[in-house]
């Protein structure tokens, strides 16, 4: 199948594989890559991953992409050669499960190309064996690495799919197709069309009933009411959400940042610090963030020193 042309009718996972892939998933905390990765190690001793060479292949898959996430880009092409090797053919999900995971290394490397190659294969073949989950991911991942119109043409493909998709798995997918057609138009200064997208990932989010994903769909809205000059409406949003996290016992130097951001846009840079330094405090201690986005923390750092 072409990336031009629609994807085929969408299809459940097949029965027998569901409880193993159920099972991959649970292992994941994003959070959390080394202790992912862990529970993945210690899945492929239990059955049916250690005679499976299929499903083991998928989570050899998964180590390599806690080791991606760990920027171990050497170590994680390692383990993806030990489960090429286990397979006879990449026309099927594991083989989908490498071409994503492959695809997903030379996107965060920065490599030639961001694997788009692989992406493309892996939305032609997951399409061919019904695996619209995996397509889903195929085509979000393009949209991720493609530009200017591309970009709304893959987003396009894979929300149309999850919507349609029997499978739970791809349905999924719509909060976070949503929310990144929400910042694809946020980019390009089109706030109000961001909003709409963002309030779409509100409500699947609310539907999935996670609070820690809730907070963050309420979030992206509050931050297009401040960069529509709604600053009163997306400080009081901040806040209520800082309320929340509270009351949670957790913390999100975005919400911080926001806050600080709106209070320095009514003129009040003392009331803003201490949220400035607190945002520097949580945010700086991202790997990818410290990598792509020290001007951003540089600011808060200086903005923060009037905190004390």
């Amino acid at each position: 199948m072409s990336a031009s042309t629609d994807q085929s009718p969408a299809h459940p996972i097949a029965p027998e594989h569901a409880p193993s892939v159920a099972l991959i998933a649970a292992q994941w905390d994003f959070a959390d890559a080394p202790g992912s990765m862990a529970r993945f190690i210690a899945l492929l001793d239990q059955s049916p991953f250690d005679r499976d060479r299929g499903l083991r292949a998928e989570v050899l898959s998964q180590v390599a992409r806690c080791l991606g996430l760990q920027r171990r880009f050497e170590d994680a092409h390692a383990v993806l050669a030990q489960a090429i090797d286990l397979l006879t053919t990449l026309e099927s999900r594991a083989g989908v499960r490498v071409l994503l995971e492959r695809g997903r290394l030379d996107n965060t490397a920065a490599r030639p190309g961001r694997g788009r190659a692989d992406f493309a294969r892996a939305w032609d073949i997951a399409g061919r064996i019904h695996e619209d989950a995996l397509a889903v991911d195929a085509a979000h991942m393009l949209a991720i690495i493609e530009t200017g119109a591309a970009v709304d043409a893959w987003n396009q493909r894979a929300l149309e799919l999850a919507r349609r998709s029997t499978d739970p798995d791809a349905r999924r997918w719509i909060a976070s197709i949503a929310n990144n057609m929400g910042w694809a138009r946020f980019d390009c200064r089109h706030y109000q069309e961001a909003i709409e997208h963002f309030q779409i990932a509100l409500a699947e989010r609310q539907a999935q009933g996670k609070p820690d994903n809730i907070l963050i769909a309420r979030w992206c809205i509050a931050r297009c009411r401040r960069a529509l000059g709604e600053i009163d409406a997306g400080l009081a949003e901040q806040r209520a959400l800082l309320d929340a996290h509270q009351q949670a016992g957790t913390v999100d130097g975005y919400v911080h940042e926001e806050l600080a951001e709106c209070l320095l846009a009514r003129g009040q840079p003392d009331a803003a610090a201490p949220h400035f330094a607190k945002a520097h405090a949580l945010l700086s201690v991202d790997p990818l963030l410290s990598t792509r986005e020290s001007t951003r923390l540089a600011r808060l750092a200086e903005l923060g020193r009037r905190h004390g």
